[in-house]
């Protein structure tokens, strides 16, 4: 599938979800070369109780998950519809960072200006739920956890899949004691085995590829964050351990 295809891919679900779901685009100049980086986000993400921030992989852009599955013909499996969905019907906002949308951002740059600039228009008693995809989930990890000044506003992480060595991740997660969610794909779990887990971190093994892993995640998602902000949890008893 040639790039005219993603590309038209790209505008109709941006457009279906923008009319069906009500979704916007928020937009600001960050840099010296006077860039616009567009931000696609449910409308209602800055009164929200609770707003999910994507840190998408590479070189996904807005309405996808995947360049592989839409390259496949399987355009809406990869489609962040459901997402943006299933937030607006619990009432919680949905922001999706587009750091790819000029350049791939390999730094993690335009991942952080974006980060603190839709932070800022959130306010201070809304739950900030950070799902990093990929290598948005590395980013999280060797970036976004080595601010403080953004840390102070996350109430819970949810990686899938992250592009960074998992022990690594383990270790930030204990550190930060905030409610964290590792979801791993077939493709990722065969590499680590055994998992040395702190409390408040659940990893669980999705019967699925890389790809599929985002919307196969999604229910689990739902389901971990009502829990974070609605219930106690018990994470030894909920999560299945590697």
């Amino acid at each position: 599938m040639n790039i005219e295809v993603i590309n038209s891919f790209e505008h109709y679900e941006t457009k279906r979800m923008m009319k069906e779901l009500k979704v916007t685009t928020i937009k600001e100049q960050f840099d010296e070369n006077k860039v616009n980086y567009y931000i696609i986000t449910s409308n209602n993400f800055e009164k929200a109780k609770v707003v999910g921030v994507i840190l998408p992989g590479i070189p996904e852009k807005v309405a996808f998950w995947s360049y592989n599955l839409v390259k496949e013909g399987e355009m809406h499996s990869s489609s962040k519809y459901l997402y943006f969905k299933s937030f607006a019907e619990n009432g919680w906002g949905l922001v999706n960072l587009t750091p790819h949308l000029h350049n791939i951002d390999k730094t993690g740059k335009k991942y952080i200006e974006q980060l603190k600039y839709v932070l800022k228009k959130i306010s201070d008693s809304t739950k900030i739920v950070l799902i990093g995809y990929s290598f948005g989930g590395k980013i999280t990890i060797e970036k976004v956890m080595n601010e403080k000044e953004l840390m102070e506003k996350i109430s819970c992480i949810i990686l899938l899949d992250p592009g960074t060595t998992l022990e690594r991740v383990i270790v930030r997660c204990r550190e930060l004691k905030i409610p964290f969610m590792i979801n791993l794909s077939e493709d990722y779990s065969k590499y680590y085995p055994t998992i040395s887990l702190a409390d408040n971190i659940l990893v669980y093994k999705v019967n699925c590829t890389h790809s599929e892993l985002p919307n196969m995640s999604l229910k689990k998602i739902i389901k971990f964050i009502k829990t974070c902000f609605e219930e106690s949890i018990d994470f030894k008893e909920s999560a299945v351990i590697l």
